[in-house]
């Protein structure tokens, strides 16, 4: 086990995560930007939705047992919740997407290259 080395994230994970995140920023930013309470909060909500399913599968014990007077700081956290589990779940899925695309561009590298070597053979 190698202990102190660099950690290496996927490159389809990170691609992942940045589209999510101009996803949500292109949603919040109107958000913040428009007057109307209820279309605001509809942005908002889309913004979060890999991640606001998951915590919000969560929130109705989480709200059940919390202490009284608490409600602003626990809408804060399970806020901050949603977007922190949406690029989790964002980087999980282009990783995921990554290393199938991977292990099917391989297959399909070995099928041409056959093809190639019966073509310059000459079987047909």
């Amino acid at each position: 086990m190698k202990v102190g080395g660099a950690v290496k994230f996927s490159r389809s994970g990170l691609i992942s995560v940045g589209i999510y995140v101009a996803y949500a920023l292109l949603l919040i930013v109107p958000a913040l930007l428009i007057f109307d309470g209820m279309t605001a909060h509809v942005l908002m909500v889309l913004s979060t939705i890999p991640g606001g399913i998951v915590v919000g599968a969560v929130t109705d014990v989480v709200v059940h047992h919390s202490p009284p007077g608490h409600e602003v700081a626990l809408a804060l956290s399970l806020s901050i919740a949603s977007y922190l589990a949406s690029i989790v779940i964002a980087y999980v899925v282009g990783w995921a997407v990554g290393t199938v695309n991977l292990g099917i561009m391989t297959a399909m590298d070995r099928l041409d290259q056959r093809f190639l070597d019966r073509l310059r053979r000459g079987d047909r």
